[in-house]
């Protein structure tokens, strides 16, 4: 359903509690030109039907975990040291029709590199 503001005529877009600034107590929606918010609840039934997908985590954030109790471990030698354990994280970080991307972590000394 694609809501059109009564105020420009432009897109609309609902925003959950925790997406909007302030405490506004539900979710609401919100013109994406001239910022006006209307509550969920004034529309007729109280009820859109919407699609929210989960944020993608950055690279950054996937290697900067900073527990690495459960995750995957393999044989690599680290460049740094010559430790010849690794913990491993597979990521597809380029177009789907290129191999993954693994990044190390190795467990001896923390350092991180990766192969493409």
């Amino acid at each position: 359903m694609i809501v059109i503001c009564e105020s420009c005529r432009g897109f609309m877009q609902v925003l959950r509690p925790e997406d909007l600034r302030g405490s506004h107590g539900g979710y609401q929606v919100v013109c994406q030109v001239c910022k006006l918010e209307i509550p969920v609840a004034d529309f007729p039934g109280g009820k859109l039907v919407c699609s929210y997908y989960p944020k993608l985590k950055e690279v950054s954030e996937v290697l900067s975990s900073d527990s690495d109790v459960g995750r995957d471990q393999t044989d690599a030698t680290c460049p740094k040291c010559n430790h010849k354990r690794a913990y491993y994280t597979e990521m597809q970080t380029r177009s789907a029709d290129e191999a993954a991307t693994i990044f190390y972590k190795c467990m001896g000394c923390g350092n991180q590199w990766r192969e493409n």
